[in-house]
């Protein structure tokens, strides 16, 4: 008995690192006026096209998580709407809707603040002539400001529709709501619970983790790199599903093509023989096909 607890404890930990690890984080509050300008590019990536083999060819990226976008109206009015519509049947209303709900609840239960990191690059802090002390100030009070009206709205929202996010993202990914499939493996604690709901329900947990392989494979199917990056990143840790190397290097791969970029090093690629290598590759160009 005491071993299956310790089994069950390093699974629940791990559903919830992959939550906080995969899960899209909500929109960072604006900077200030005289930062905006002055924001660092992106970082390019640390590998080239010339250093990785050619990705096979593959159907064009959906880019499904970027695309998602929803109207700016206050929460509390967007909810309404929403909820006539999927309650109609609108898959895609449900997904929004749980974006809202769950937004809110987010903001009701954790007040902590997620920096950029690059925003705390020394030669950004030199143009604007600002200490790190004062840039964490002005970030905090424009975060704190924002998500001060953000939760003053949602307090307009009736509790008991904000305890049903989780029933609009299961009905949305039942429905076949791509956005609501590649978001669901990322929202265990809003489907199953916390760790004392997940050790209590290990049924609960084990068709959570079928749901959610599930629902990436289909997405993954409709050619999204997001979805086969997933399934890279699954395959990989062993969390959401058995660990297999090799699987996870043709998504690695299969993801790559999707998204029309070079093949990132990967770390699972040294725990491969060439012929499992050559093998990873195949796999790839039929997860890749149109």
């Amino acid at each position: 008995m005491r071993r299956l607890l310790i089994v069950g404890t390093f699974v629940l930990m791990g559903l919830l690192a992959w939550q906080v690890t995969h899960r899209p984080r909500p929109p960072f509050p604006a900077l200030p006026a005289q930062m905006e300008a002055t924001a660092p590019a992106e970082a390019t990536p640390s590998y080239t096209p010339e250093a990785r083999e050619s990705a096979p060819a593959s159907r064009q990226p959906s880019d499904i998580l970027s695309t998602q976008r929803l109207p700016d109206i206050p929460a509390a009015q967007l909810a309404e709407s929403l909820a006539s519509r999927a309650q109609a049947g609108d898959s895609q209303a449900a997904s929004q809707l749980y974006l809202v709900l769950s937004r809110c609840n987010h903001l009701a239960r954790d007040t902590s603040i997620d920096w950029r990191p690059e925003y705390m690059d020394p030669a950004l802090l030199d143009r604007l002539g600002m200490s790190e002390a004062q840039l964490l100030a002005g970030l905090e009070w424009n975060a704190l400001a924002s998500e001060a009206a953000e939760l003053e709205d949602c307090q307009n929202i009736p509790a008991d529709r904000l305890r049903q996010a989780s029933t609009w993202l299961e009905r949305a990914a039942r429905e076949g709501d791509p956005y609501a499939r590649l978001v669901y493996a990322d929202s265990v604690q809003d489907l199953v619970g916390g760790p004392r709901e997940m050790l209590a329900a290990p049924e609960k947990v084990a068709q959570f983790r079928r749901d959610a392989i599930t629902y990436l494979q289909a997405v993954a199917a409709t050619g999204s790199p997001e979805a086969m990056a997933r399934l890279a990143a699954a395959y990989s840790s062993g969390v959401l599903v058995e660990r297999d190397p090799l699987l996870a290097h043709a998504y690695e791969i299969a993801a790559a093509a999707a998204a029309g970029s070079a093949i990132p090093a990967s770390a699972v690629e040294t725990e491969l023989s060439s012929q499992e290598l050559a093998r990873a590759r195949t796999l790839a160009r039929e997860i890749a096909k149109p």
